[in-house]
């Protein structure tokens, strides 16, 4: 009989793999089929190969843990290059002047966009991979093969941007069962500063499938400031981003993420000059059955540089997330001060949240800390809000209010602020309860 379970358990398992393997040659396929109808540099080419030898991964990935990617295996990149201009009116953010980009399906619209020539501030596109890069994810690979240009920012030295750069991604008409892929590069030149707000619209009816990957070069004594909103009906995003570091660079990453169906993103900050400081920061309020995913990796490779990460849960109904924050302080990196703070309310008993925040020090002469925390709604507080003539539900939602802004407190932009607190309010049902012109 013990032979007979052991052989039992071994044929469930070989069939497992053999099913595994089956699907990931199956979804290779249908991106191997595009793949052979495109001319691409060599540089693409390669960038496939680690898709085509790899494929889609699993749960089993640390990196992936706790988030299911099933919808992206069913999907097949959007190649067409031709660009939709029916599309109505669309929010703008016209409440501060901006250098306006529009991206429909993933290629940019002259029509819809609009910026100036300013002085030291160099906006262009690039055929999307003509250098061969390392690449060593999935959706990283699958941007740089597919994305038709990459949008290339460069600031030169000694400049200092006069208006955000507001960066807005619209679907329209395009197969929902169709990937759109794109690709950026930004570079700051030494005593430079710039500031990005990114946006995505779905006025269509279909899903938006979208995966981007981003890097990012921060000169010496140079300030980056990255505002990432995501708020949007079927929405499904993966999103990579690698910024670089150098001496006496700040950085500041703010990201709301508002009732998506599907949400991931992968920071890796390199912070490799003496003296910088990072900061990133963010909420997520999901409801249904929505998913958000955080993964935050932190490498302090040089000495006396600083980071805080804060991040605000809230999870409704049936909805999941996951917040991975690592903190990586190598020998050389003495004096490193991190913080790091993920606090979440679980509203419902079907919610799920996955958190790990991570330490992993080499050097002896740091102060870090980190923590992470579950709960639910203070009940005294409740009260203390209806005994004042505000309804349980409102009174709940207020509090749900002040609980996630707190991570957007640090911002400096009060225009992008008041934005990011307006878009709370109204989808929280709070609009009785703010005299603001509501977005």
């Amino acid at each position: 009989m013990p032979n007979e379970k052991s052989f039992l358990k071994k044929t469930v398992e070989l069939n497992l793999i053999v099913n595994n393997i089956k699907l990931m040659t199956t979804t290779i396929n249908k991106y191997q089929e595009t793949f052979e109808t495109l001319s691409l540099t060599n540089a693409q080419k390669l960038a496939f190969k680690y898709f085509k030898e790899n494929g889609f991964p699993t749960r089993r990935n640390e990196v992936y843990k706790g988030t299911k990617i099933n919808h992206f295996r069913n999907l097949t990149p959007f190649v067409s290059s031709s660009l939709e201009n029916d599309i109505p009116f669309f929010f703008t953010h016209h409440y501060m002047e901006t250098h306006l980009l529009v991206f429909v399906n993933g290629v940019f619209s002259p029509s819809f966009s609009e910026y100036t020539d300013e002085k030291g501030l160099h906006i262009f596109f690039d055929i999307a991979q003509e250098k061969t890069e390392e690449i060593n994810d999935t959706f990283v690979s699958l941007a740089k093969t597919f994305s038709k240009k990459t949008l290339t920012i460069k600031v030169d030295n000694n400049t200092v941007v006069s208006k955000p750069i507001v960066i807005i991604n619209i679907a329209k008409n395009q197969d929902k069962n169709q990937l759109i892929n794109t690709d950026v590069k930004v570079i700051l030149g030494d005593n430079s500063e710039l500031e990005i707000l990114e946006d995505f619209l779905n006025p269509s009816n279909y899903d938006f499938n979208l995966n981007t990957n981003a890097s990012y070069s921060v000169g010496k004594n140079s300030k980056l400031t990255l505002n990432i909103y995501q708020e949007e009906d079927n929405f499904y995003f993966i999103g990579n981003k690698t910024i670089n570091q150098d001496r006496d660079s700040q950085l500041y990453i703010y990201n709301p993420m508002l009732y998506s169906n599907f949400v991931r993103n992968n920071f890796i900050v390199n912070v490799i000059g003496e003296n910088a400081h990072c900061e990133i920061n963010g909420a997520f309020v999901n409801r249904y059955k929505m998913h958000s995913d955080t993964r935050i990796r932190i490498n302090h490779l040089a000495p006396n540089c600083t980071s805080n990460q804060v991040f605000r849960g809230v999870l409704y109904d049936e909805s999941t997330a996951v917040f991975n924050g690592k903190v990586f302080v190598g020998k050389i990196a003495q004096k490193t001060n991190a913080y790091q703070s993920n606090k979440n309310l679980i509203l419902s008993d079907d919610a799920e949240i996955f958190t790990k925040p991570e330490l992993e020090i080499y050097a002896d002469d740091v102060k870090c800390s980190h923590g992470a925390t579950t709960g639910q709604l203070d009940e005294d507080a409740i009260f203390y809000a209806m005994q004042r003539g505000i309804p349980k539900e409102s009174a709940k939602a207020l509090i749900v209010f002040a609980f996630s802004i707190e991570a957007f407190r640090s911002m400096k932009n009060t225009d992008i602020k008041n934005f990011f607190e307006k878009r709370f309010v109204l989808k929280m049902g709070l609009k009785e309860y703010s005299s603001a012109e509501l977005i």
